[in-house]
């Protein structure tokens, strides 16, 4: 829903998405949540993951669905998904 940024975001931090994220995946490395400067509405959240198989972990975890489902009603949209991989060198990373 448009202009609900701020109860996502008391939402997000209350229930305390990334700690939970951290205690549930070992390969959880670090999170920002990004809020535009553009979109009053927007906002984009980044995760390190040790690797691809910490991150699909996340992806099947019971506890990413309980909190999908506590903050949905708060979402404009479905969340949009992507994955990069880090450049460490001029080399192209390895997925």
């Amino acid at each position: 829903m448009p202009r609900q940024r701020e109860q996502l975001l008391a939402a997000f931090f209350q229930r305390r998405v990334l700690q939970e994220c951290q205690e549930a995946i070992p390969g959880f490395l670090s999170a920002e949540v990004l809020l535009s400067l553009t979109d009053a509405d927007e906002l984009q959240i980044s995760v390190l993951w040790r690797d691809h198989a910490a991150w699909q972990a996340w992806q099947d975890s019971a506890v990413r669905l309980q909190q999908a489902q506590h903050l949905a009603p708060l979402l404009a949209c479905a969340p949009v998904g992507q994955l990069f991989a880090v450049a460490t060198d001029a080399a192209e990373p390895k997925a």
